[in-house]
This record gives C-alpha cells, structure tokens and sequence, in this order.
C-alpha cells in the first residue's frame, strides 16, 4: 500500500548522512501506548479548531458513500488537504 511505501522511502531517507533527522509518527501507536496523552491532544485540537485558532486547508467535500474514492485519492497523493466526508 502506498503507506507502506512511504514508511520504507522514510526510513532510506533517514540513512543517508546529510539528511535531516526523521521520526515517524502514528496516531494510532500513540492512541494505544499512551490514551491519556491522546485524549489530551485531541481535546486540545478541537479547542483550537472551535475557536478557530487553526484552520485546515480543505481539498474537497464528499459523501460517506464516496469513502472508497476518497482513500483512493489519498493512495495517490492527489489531495491538497484534507478530504472531509460528510454524513447525511
């Protein structure tokens, strides 16, 4: 899959000596090793996002029903943004 690609395209960056240093990042592993950090920053988020304090760049609005395209779009690095799917 094409995160998969991009984690082994991460780690070969990371070997050569005049790159910077990387970490690899997973909302999920921080959601499982440490929840209470996880529920802190995702309070804060929403916090910031209510009080429009950050404002993510949106790319394109689209249906749940049109969840499959929407990965598909991501495989293939086309959005500029986030893609929001929208219920109802």
């Amino acid at each position: 899959t094409a995160v998969m690609l991009d984690f082994i395209r991460f780690n070969l960056m990371s070997v050569f000596p005049s790159s910077r240093r990387k970490t690899f990042y997973s909302i999920t592993a921080l959601r499982n090793q440490h929840p209470e950090w996880f529920a802190n920053d995702l309070t804060k988020l929403f916090e910031l996002l209510s009080r429009s304090r950050i404002k993510p760049l949106i790319w394109k609005r689209m249906p749940l029903s049109q969840a499959r395209q929407a990965h598909e779009l991501i495989e293939q690095s086309k959005p500029i943004g986030k893609i929001v799917l929208e219920v109802g």
